[in-house]
C-alpha cells in the first residue's frame, strides 16, 4: 500500500475513534435531542451542493422516493438511539457496541433472512471479529 493510503487510513482512524469522545464531550453541553438535531442539520448544509449537482439522477417516482424517505428516518432513529445511550454510557462502550453490529447482523441475518454463507461474508465477518 501506498504510504499515501497508509497516511490517509491512519488520519480516518484517529478521527473516526475520536469521534465517539467528541461526542461524550458535547453531549456535557447539550441534550441529545439538540445533539442529533444539529448533527443532521450540519451534514444537510455539508451534502446540499452534492444533491444540487446531482439532482438530476435521483429518482423521481413516488415508490423509490417513499423508500427513500423511510430509509433516512431509520437511518435518523439509529443514530439517536446511539446518542441517547452514548448519554448514559462511557464512550468505549459505546463505540464497542455499534462496531460489534456487524457480528450480530451476520449472525442473524443467516437464520432469519436465509442469507447465504459466502466465502466474501465470512471473511468479513472474521475482520469484524479481529477488529472488535
Amino acid at each position: 500500500m501506498k504510504s499515501r493510503n497508509w497516511l490517509l487510513f491512519v488520519l480516518m482512524v484517529v478521527l473516526w475513534s475520536a469521534n465517539w469522545s467528541a461526542m461524550k464531550v458535547g453531549l456535557r453541553y447539550v441534550s441529545p435531542f439538540v445533539f442529533v438535531l444539529h448533527r443532521f442539520a450540519l451534514s444537510t448544509i455539508a451534502l446540499l451542493p452534492f444533491f444540487l449537482f446531482w439532482r438530476s439522477r435521483l429518482p423521481r417516482d413516488r415508490r423509490t422516493l417513499a423508500k427513500l424517505v423511510i430509509l433516512c428516518l431509520l437511518f435518523v432513529c439509529v443514530i439517536a438511539a446511539q446518542v441517547y445511550g452514548l448519554a448514559g454510557e462511557s464512550s468505549g462502550m459505546g463505540a464497542v457496541l455499534v462496531y460489534t453490529q456487524p457480528i450480530f447482523v451476520f449472525c442473524l441475518a443467516v437464520p432469519f433472512l436465509g442469507e447465504g454463507v459466502t466465502k466474501t461474508r465470512l471473511l468479513g465477518f472474521h475482520w469484524a471479529l479481529q477488529g472488535s
